[in-house]
């Protein structure tokens, strides 16, 4: 396993700067990323799913951050990146 590039993007091999994304390459070469869910979707090999972006808007109305996640350009879902509240 190493890590992909940070930034960058291995869909159809090339990279592309810029993309807001980081992941792994595993040894049969799966490609796994997570990131920014506008960078995620521009970078699928197929039209993203409604509920992608839908879970997308219901977690930053939460106040927290979705991370999308992509195996070799296919969507796989959303998480919540959320910190932690400070108790003073």
């Amino acid at each position: 396993m190493r890590r992909a590039q940070p930034g960058g993007d291995h869909h159809g091999g090339a990279v592309q700067r810029g993309v807001s994304h980081s992941g792994v390459i595993l040894t049969d070469g799966t490609v796994v990323l997570k990131g920014a869910v506008d960078a995620i979707v521009a970078a699928l090999d197929q039209e993203a799913p409604p509920e992608l972006k839908t879970l997308a808007d219901e977690i930053s109305s939460l106040g927290a951050t979705p991370l999308a996640i992509r195996r070799d350009g296919r969507p796989l879902g959303v998480i919540e990146l959320k910190e932690p509240s400070s108790r003073a």
